[in-house]
């Protein structure tokens, strides 16, 4: 188990473990800390979760909300305006 764990450079309570977990859906984490909490003797449960990557996507390559809300407003605009032209051919 040793290789799951990572070092976190944020302020985390000495009770939290931190790890990076490659690969697993939601379900094999939980079962994984609730093993892990079993051996232990002290129980545990997951705190929080984050995908970084899934596919060709990753964390790194995403667009922030700054970037994409312009982008999803410009788009909406667009079918808008395409709806209308299409509504007008249909009236005719």
């Amino acid at each position: 188990m040793h290789g799951l764990y990572r070092s976190c450079s944020k302020d985390v309570p000495s009770s939290h473990v931190v790890s990076c977990l490659p690969c697993l859906c939601l379900m094999c984490v939980q079962s994984l800390v609730n093993e892990l909490g079993q051996r232990l003797g002290c129980g545990a449960h997951v705190v929080s979760m984050r995908r970084e990557a899934i596919g060709g996507f990753s964390v790194e390559n995403a667009w922030t909300l700054e970037v994409l809300l312009p982008v999803a407003r410009m788009v909406k605009k667009a079918r808008k305006k395409e709806n209308r032209k299409l509504d007008g051919r249909i009236d005719r």
